[in-house]
């Protein structure tokens, strides 16, 4: 364990995790250098991901024993506490990272309005300390569209907490709708996300589909730039503009199914 400049604690697997982050998004600006030397690239953070979970799992359960251990003073406690809440930090983000990195979709029909109850489900036993109003206006008769099930949920998971993150400040009165509709003359659907929080700063709104820049002071700047790839790969669109009434809307355009598609 060293102290930063601010004198805030970080723990060596913190900064090698954000080394791992600047490799990943390394291979991915060599996007273009060819597909046999991307999907090698992400191979292999895939597996060096994978392989960090059981070392972090030892170190996980030696906190729990340690936690248990009765000589331990407060301040040990405390500092055991917090080296447990770091872990659980650096799991999550291998799971982002091996989401990425996954390089093979199963392509389907998939059902979005299911996709979408599903993701708005997992958001609210997330944060349910959250007093927020979750409100849909769902398009009736809505063709399926075609993608991978586990991408596309985590598409509107994301844009689900950043609503909620979002309204939080404005809580007990926030307010996150998710409206759908079919647009026929490009064979897409069309999925708005918006809220009712104070809106995205207008000198900043190019940026926020970048990877490491945030706002927030706990965030990693990785959510959008996630969703924006995980909507490129199904062939889709997506942008986020302020509302005229206050609040953020972001819109995902994706392909529809059809019998003749192939992954």
């Amino acid at each position: 364990m060293k102290m930063d400049e601010s004198g805030n604690k970080k723990t060596l697997s913190m900064d090698f995790f954000n080394d791992l982050i600047r490799v990943i998004f390394q291979l991915e600006s060599q996007y273009r250098y060819g597909a046999t030397a991307r999907i090698a690239g992400k191979a292999m953070v895939e597996g060096l991901a994978h392989d960090l979970k059981n070392p972090l799992a030892v170190v996980h359960s030696c906190c729990q024993f340690l936690s248990e251990d009765k000589k331990l003073t407060s301040r040990a406690k405390e500092n055991v506490q917090w080296m447990r809440e770091n872990i659980d930090k650096a799991n999550k983000l291998i799971s982002q990272f091996l989401a990425f990195a996954r390089v093979r979709l199963t392509f389907q029909p998939i059902d979005i309005h299911e996709c979408i109850r599903k993701a708005c489900e997992i958001t609210l036993l997330s944060n349910g300390n959250h007093k927020i109003l979750f409100r849909s206006q769902l398009a009736e008769n809505l063709p399926a569209v075609f993608g991978d099930y586990e991408k596309m949920e985590r598409i509107f998971r994301n844009l689900f907490l950043n609503g909620v993150e979002a309204v939080s400040e404005v809580s007990p009165e926030g307010r996150v709708t998710a409206e759908t509709r079919f647009l026929s003359s490009r064979n897409m659907v069309e999925v708005i996300i918006s809220d009712n929080g104070p809106g995205i700063p207008e000198k900043i709104q190019g940026k926020v589909f970048r990877p490491y820049f945030t706002t927030k002071k706990t965030g990693k700047g990785l959510g959008l730039y996630i969703t924006r790839h995980f909507v490129e790969q199904h062939k889709g669109e997506i942008s986020i503009e302020n509302r005229p009434e206050g609040g953020t809307k972001v819109s995902v355009r994706l392909p529809v199914f059809l019998e003749t598609k192939n992954p």
